[in-house]
């Protein structure tokens, strides 16, 4: 079997995998990249696709089923996952969810912003954020900065 998994949920492969693979009698191989690397793979590989398993954040993962990369699949348990967090056809749900936050360095900002104005001209070039082609978090940022139409201007910003 074969998994294609955003980074960052080893933790919980860890607990439950080695339980899955003794139960089934099967290898799990795990694949791991940022949210959108791995559905820019599975993409490229749709023709001969190779795993079995995609595991990814919105908005890569609404991607991916836009793609016809998925197939629909809904476990007992598919109808406690809130609306929003699944796919109407059964082809993807959320478990895990990306949220917009800001980290400071206390040696360099010696006030902590109450709000999140990022266009002050006390932050300009001093924000980064992850690629937003290959990292849920990145696209995040784009989604919400796009989200009131001031988007483009806030990107050139930061």
């Amino acid at each position: 079997m074969v998994l294609y998994t955003a980074d960052g949920l080893e933790n919980l492969y860890k607990d439950v995998l080695h339980a899955f693979e003794k139960k089934e009698g099967m290898k799990v191989n795990i694949v791991t990249a940022g949210s959108g690397e791995v559905v820019n793979r599975a993409t490229v590989e749709k023709d001969s696709p190779k795993p079995d398993v995609l595991v990814t954040l919105p908005p890569f993962i609404q991607q991916a089923q836009q793609g016809g990369l998925l197939q629909p699949y809904q476990s007992v348990n598919y109808k406690n996952v809130p609306a929003i967090a699944k796919a109407s056809d059964g082809s993807w749900a959320t478990f895990v969810n990306n949220y917009f936050s800001f980290a400071i360095n206390p040696e360099t900002t010696k006030t902590a912003p109450k709000t999140c104005s990022v266009l002050h001209p006390d932050y300009s070039g001093k924000i980064a954020y992850s690629n937003p082609a290959t990292a849920g978090d990145g696209m995040a940022v784009i989604i919400l900065t796009s989200a009131d139409g001031r988007g483009q201007r806030i990107q050139s910003s930061i």
